[in-house]
């Protein structure tokens, strides 16, 4: 019953799909390299986590970014900016 899907035939169970890449020469003894070369060499820890700690942002940037994002501080009680004058109460409660 299953015989008659595709994947089945692509993809028979106990292998994986051979997609009949044609890779250069080169790939095959492992002497190649993707992309260009940068000009400045960078460690990727310094970059993630740098020595002298997070910079601190610009608050106009800090504010910015909760009314686009919607990110606040762990704990931050979250301000919606309402203007309650707008919409005033109804005293005529029973």
């Amino acid at each position: 019953m299953e015989r008659k899907y595709a994947s089945v035939k692509r993809e028979p169970l106990g292998r994986s799909l051979n997609r009949e890449y044609v890779w250069p020469a080169q790939a095959n003894n492992g002497n190649i390299s993707w992309g260009l070369p940068s000009k400045d060499s960078y460690n990727a820890k310094e970059i993630i986590y740098p020595q002298g700690g997070a910079l601190e942002e610009k608050p106009e940037n800090v504010m910015m970014y909760k009314k686009t994002h919607a990110n606040f501080m762990p704990g931050e009680q979250r301000t919606r900016e309402y203007d309650w004058s707008a919409n005033p109460t109804i005293d005529n409660r029973p």
